[in-house]
């Protein structure tokens, strides 16, 4: 008898909690049918933005519903390739948007405005701000820089990187001369044009010989020199894929490999690298004035990584890529040397 007792109060007590305590979902409303509502707020997101004189520094890149139809995704990005001018641009939003310490925090404007337009519950939603990254026909974010809201016990939370790709850097100077018509007179235009339609090619072309090609002990890779089209007149970026032995010189494919080789034919499991470039141009009269970031990456060799699966040459191979730019910028000059000659 006492048994019995002591089973009905635990069935008792387990049906109390269920309906005190329901599960956490479904106590959540479901919202993945309500995109095209989504999508309708976040354009009066961007003139919220606008109003405040944010909105030349941040822009609505898109909105979605994720976690099974449960939580609205804000994506917002800062205009800029560049992560350091990137982070310098948030750390300059944050500073001057809170009036005093007990003011909101521009983080917390950002989000507590999302859930008023958005009519969604705090614990449903989060807010992204990444900075764009160039990748043919793909939606991608360069890893560099990201800011991710939410809320989490009635506080808005954050997490970040900021600026935590470090690159090498190469400065390289070029006379006017070398831009200069038949008649000696120089050609440089408005702001720079002509320079730059005429140095820009030849870095082009002086990377697809230098990078696109087959190495001997690299079987399977074909690097390919892609361009982006954020091309201005003082502005260039491209990235090069699938290299292999070009900055990681000392690498060497696995004694695995070795075997395969002897009895099934060509392997090669050496990283895959991947370089990416973005140029700057300036000019004064007497001279043009290159600034080239160049970023180095490495991934599996078995595999061809996706975008996320490229990791930071630094720390770990910091002073490789260093002796690489060294290499890259020499080069260079000795090209454009004999192309003006």
């Amino acid at each position: 008898m006492r048994s019995m007792y002591l089973i009905r109060f635990c069935v008792l007590g387990s049906l109390l909690l269920l309906c005190c305590f329901p599960n956490h979902l479904d106590a959540q409303e479901y919202l993945g049918n309500d995109l095209a509502f989504f999508a309708k707020k976040a354009e009066l997101f961007q003139r919220w933005l606008d109003q405040k004189e944010l909105g030349q520094f941040l822009s609505v890149d898109s909105v979605r519903v994720a976690n099974n139809g449960y939580e609205v995704e804000l994506f917002l990005q800062i205009p800029s390739s560049n992560p350091d001018s990137v982070a310098g641009i948030w750390r300059s939003l944050k500073n001057n948007y809170q009036a005093n310490v007990s003011a909101p925090t521009l983080q917390e404007s950002l989000f507590q405005t999302f859930v008023r337009f958005m009519e969604i519950d705090p614990t449903q939603g989060n807010v992204q701000i990444y900075m764009p990254h160039y990748d043919p026909g793909k939606q991608v974010y360069n890893s560099c820089f990201y800011i991710w809201l939410w809320q989490e016990a009635g506080r808005v939370k954050e997490d970040s990187k900021i600026a935590d790709c470090k690159s090498q850097t190469v400065e390289i100077y070029i006379p006017m001369d070398d831009f200069s018509t038949g008649s000696g007179g120089v050609e440089g235009t408005l702001k720079g044009y002509t320079s730059s339609k005429k140095v820009f090619p030849l870095i082009l072309e002086f990377a697809r010989k230098k990078y696109e090609q087959n190495k001997p002990d690299c079987e399977g890779r074909k690097p390919t020199l892609v361009h982006s089209d954020k091309q201005s007149d003082f502005y260039l970026e491209f990235y090069v894929n699938d290299l292999c032995q070009e900055v990681l010189t000392d690498e060497r494919q696995s004694i695995w490999c070795d075997f395969v080789e002897l009895w099934w034919g060509p392997c090669n499991d050496m990283r895959r690298e991947r370089l990416e470039f973005n140029i700057n141009l300036s000019q004064s009269q007497k001279e043009v004035y290159l600034r080239i970031k160049i970023t180095g990456k490495f991934g599996s060799g078995l595999y061809r990584p996706r975008k996320s699966g490229w990791m930071d040459m630094d720390p770990d191979f910091e002073d490789f890529l260093e002796e690489h730019a060294i290499i890259f910028k020499s080069e260079l000059i000795e090209f454009l040397k004999r192309k003006r000659n």
